[in-house]
């Protein structure tokens, strides 16, 4: 990897680790990104990008390593990881139909079907 003028490859891998925190939490406070258990995506995303910046920045230490660094980042990596699989595990899932079609919506029923729904209330008798 290309070397910065005084900043090894570690450090640099850090600072990223750092960015993302920062960006992921300034986005999350300006309520630019809404991480609330309603918007599956959102969630999904902060949690994605503080488990890299904690996977980041665990590399960063493996270099220069600090025990009280290395345990809270860690605890980072476990807690995004288990929310990530909840979520993934209580996502609703598609339902595939199988059978009929589904009735359509608006528009001229096919010949010999019933009229359905607002249509029949409507419907001149």
């Amino acid at each position: 990897m290309g070397e910065i003028p005084g900043i090894q490859w570690h450090d640099a891998i850090g600072i990223v680790g750092v960015v993302l925190y920062i960006g992921n939490y300034t986005f999350l406070q300006l309520r630019l990104l809404n991480a609330s258990g309603h918007n599956h995506r959102n969630f999904t995303l902060y949690s994605s990008v503080n488990l890299t910046a904690a996977s980041l920045l665990l590399v960063s230490l493996s270099q220069d390593f600090n025990l009280a660094a290395a345990l809270i980042q860690g605890a980072w990596v476990l807690i995004s990881t288990v929310g990530l699989l909840v979520r993934w595990r209580s996502r609703p899932r598609r339902r595939v139909r199988r059978g009929k079609p589904p009735a359509r919506r608006g528009g001229a029923q096919p010949a010999g079907e019933p009229v359905r729904g607002r249509a029949a209330r409507s419907a001149p008798a």
